[in-house]
């Protein structure tokens, strides 16, 4: 194939329909056409190579070839923007899809730029160097990590395939073809961060946090930390729990809790149920202060997940990330030693088996402490 060289250097190749300049970027080969024009094909080649050092392929690609240049590619600002539009109709709460928005806000903030970039430049080099500012800025620990990769998923959820195809209806011209199978931001993989294997409390702790919750906590705050105590249920379950979800189980002196769907609360992981012992249960019942069928009067669950954290942290001195899921572990760790893993990930719900092994394997608890769920 014939080609000829800019002033700078630039290969231009020619064809029998005019001129072409090939770029390699990551090991693939692109291709611009160029024109008609010699003078103007050699300008716009050296233009292309210029910018390739500075820019990803998907933002020369916008810029410098037709058939990538015709449809409107939005800025950042525009899809937060169409996204709250079309929340509803993708079945989102509004709580969660503001956290997706948010998310991405926070990601462009570290990567350095502002809602008027263009949606193509979020790419790997953006998740890259928005990690390395995160990192920077709050130290290299395995849950400060963990909280990136919670962002990374939530600014990736904006762009979830559904939410393109709604904010293409509602946006005429938008064009999110570039973000099909292969785009970067899409496929970046979270980060590994420092694994933290969960350490089980001293039997001695076990006892005294028990004690604690049964003779200083009252009212509701008794039976959202009970049912997290005994029954292993996470801070939404609480909040949605009703009094029908109890049935007999085949265990003496045990209740099946169901955990269900209720429309406005879909359980997290596998559907199934938990056990709970009736004394627990009664006991609930008779502190609980909710009317009807419900047991708890907050329908949100931060609300219910800071009540508890207050109290265990300043009364109980539970010092940890989540007291509250504190709680649920130690569930599990009583399930574990008294009705073997298989159980255990059924009364949890862990749609893994792994993530049961994983916690709970190595956990030994005396047959003293089993007995504080069980009267």
């Amino acid at each position: 194939m014939k080609s000829c060289k800019t002033k700078n250097n630039t290969t231009v190749q020619i064809l029998p329909h005019g001129f072409r300049y090939r770029a390699t970027y990551n090991g693939k080969q692109y291709y611009f056409p160029l024109g008609i024009v010699k003078k103007e094909a050699e300008d716009r080649a050296d233009a292309i190579r210029s910018a390739l050092q500075f820019e990803s392929i998907d933002v020369v690609r916008r810029r410098f070839h037709p058939k990538h240049a015709l449809a409107k590619v939005p800025t950042i600002g525009e899809v937060l923007d169409a996204h709250k539009k079309v929340e509803e109709a993708l079945g989102l709460k509004s709580r969660t899809a503001k956290d997706y928005r948010a998310a991405l806000r926070r990601m462009v903030s570290l990567f350095g730029g502002t809602l008027n970039n263009s949606v193509v430049e979020l790419n790997v080099a953006f998740v890259a160097s928005a990690k390395l500012a995160y990192r920077s800025n709050r130290g290299y620990k395995g849950r400060i990590l963990r909280s990136f990769n919670s962002m990374l998923r939530m600014a990736k959820a904006v762009f979830s395939r559904e939410s393109r195809s709604a904010m293409e209806a509602v946006c005429v011209g938008w064009d999110f073809s570039f973000m099909e199978k292969g785009y970067g931001f899409l496929k970046a993989r979270p980060f590994k961060r420092v694994n933290k294997k969960w350490v089980c409390m001293q039997p001695k702790d076990i006892q005294e946090l028990v004690w604690k919750i049964e003779n200083l906590a009252g009212g509701e705050l008794y039976a959202i930390l009970a049912l997290a105590l005994y029954g292993g249920l996470r801070r939404a379950e609480i909040c949605h729990i009703q009094t029908d979800w109890m049935a007999e189980s085949i265990y003496p002196d045990f209740h099946y809790l169901h955990i269900c769907d209720t429309g406005i609360f879909k359980p997290k992981g596998r559907q199934g149920c938990t056990l709970m012992h009736r004394v627990k249960w009664d006991r609930i019942l008779e502190r609980r202060t909710a009317f009807s069928h419900r047991l708890i009067r907050f329908n949100n669950p931060r609300v219910v997940s800071d009540k508890a954290v207050n109290f265990l942290r300043k009364t109980c001195g539970l010092n940890v990330q989540k007291p509250l899921h504190e709680l649920r572990k130690l569930a599990g760790a009583y399930f574990t030693n008294r009705y073997g893993m298989w159980e255990a990930q059924k009364f949890l719900r862990h749609e893994d088996p792994k993530t049961t092994s994983d916690y709970y394997s190595d956990v030994v608890l005396p047959d003293k402490i089993l007995e504080l769920w069980e009267k």
